[in-house]
C-alpha cells in the first residue's frame, strides 16, 4: 500500500509543478501582449474585456470560457487564445 501512496504522491506533485510551468508561460505571454486583463482567484484566471469581447482564460489548463449566450469553452494555449481574440474582435466590428 505504501508504493500505492507514494506513486499518487508523485503523481501529483509532476501534476501541480506543469500547471506552475504552463502558469507562468502563459502569463508571460498575456504580458508581452499588452491586451489589458485582469486576474482572479490568485492568477487562475484572467479575465479579458476588450473591444466587445468578454472571455475568461485559465492559464493553468490551457482553455478559455467565451462569455456569450453559449458560454462556449475552447482549448489553447495564450498564444492561441491571443490571436482568437484578435480574429473575433475583428468579427464582431465588421457585423456592426
Amino acid at each position: 500500500m505504501g508504493e500505492v501512496i507514494e506513486n499518487y504522491r508523485a503523481m501529483a506533485e509532476r501534476q501541480k509543478s506543469y500547471k506552475q510551468r504552463t502558469l507562468e508561460s502563459n502569463l508571460k505571454i498575456l504580458c508581452a501582449s499588452k491586451i489589458p486583463f485582469d486576474y482572479r482567484k490568485g492568477n487562475r484566471v484572467v479575465l479579458v474585456r476588450w473591444r466587445g469581447v468578454s472571455a475568461d482564460f485559465y492559464p493553468t489548463t490551457n482553455k478559455w470560457k467565451i462569455n456569450d449566450e453559449r458560454q462556449t469553452v475552447k482549448n489553447g494555449d495564450a498564444s492561441d487564445f491571443l490571436t482568437w481574440l484578435v480574429q473575433y474582435a475583428l468579427l464582431l466590428e465588421r457585423q456592426q
